[in-house]
């Protein structure tokens, strides 16, 4: 009976220490919505009439994730993300703006409530480049999107999940993509870039 009573207030006293230790991850199944910055890392370049460096932007995602291992979740989720570019280094582009759809997996490099992670996936992309320029004959400038054929490439990055309530975490990380799509008539366009985030992560 004392031995029982003696294991129950080491228990408590674990949690009220230190309540998220005995967890070791959020949940198996997870959804995370990342908010972030797109950085280029080179030129992006490939298609007819674009040569330049575009400017960085903004970038928001959601991912489903599910842990089969205590060492390995699995994910997959879409990711958007809008670069600026000005004429003197884009021509006619002024905003270039990227959807992708990835899948691949997640390595959890420690147990606990503090995680450092590796990752590695698919990236399915689409891409849009909106220009905006004033018609043969008019006066008012007009904006025109030209969309490409779906295109693909691969992610890579790291970061480190902590847990700050029962099923709930941050998720700061980056994020190296590398993909290329092609645009009817005018050529591919090649784009490397790093998405650097920070992701709030829900169990169920």
């Amino acid at each position: 009976m004392r031995r029982s009573y003696f294991s129950k207030t080491i228990v408590a006293g674990l949690w009220l220490v230190c309540p998220f230790a005995l967890s070791a991850q959020v949940s198996p199944l997870q959804v995370e919505v990342n908010v972030g910055v797109g950085v280029p890392v080179q030129e992006f370049s490939g298609r007819d009439g674009f040569e330049g460096e575009a400017g960085d932007g903004a970038t928001f995602g959601v991912h489903f994730g599910l842990t089969t291992r205590s060492y390995l979740t699995w994910y997959v989720g879409f990711s958007q993300h809008r670069f600026g570019c000005d004429t003197t280094t884009c021509g006619a582009v002024d905003d270039i703006v990227t959807t992708s759809w990835d899948v691949g997996a997640r390595v959890n490099l420690l147990s606990g409530p503090v995680v450092p992670w590796i990752r590695a996936g698919v990236v399915s992309h689409l891409a849009e480049l909106d220009s905006t320029g004033v018609p043969a004959g008019g006066s008012t400038p007009v904006t025109l999107r030209l969309e490409s054929d779906r295109g693909w490439g691969f992610e890579g990055g790291a970061g480190v999940m902590i847990t700050v309530a029962p099923r709930l975490a941050i998720n700061p990380g980056v994020r190296y993509s590398r993909v290329t799509t092609a645009f009817d008539g005018i050529g591919d366009l090649e784009m490397r870039f790093l998405s650097v985030g920070l992701g709030l992560v829900l169990g169920f």
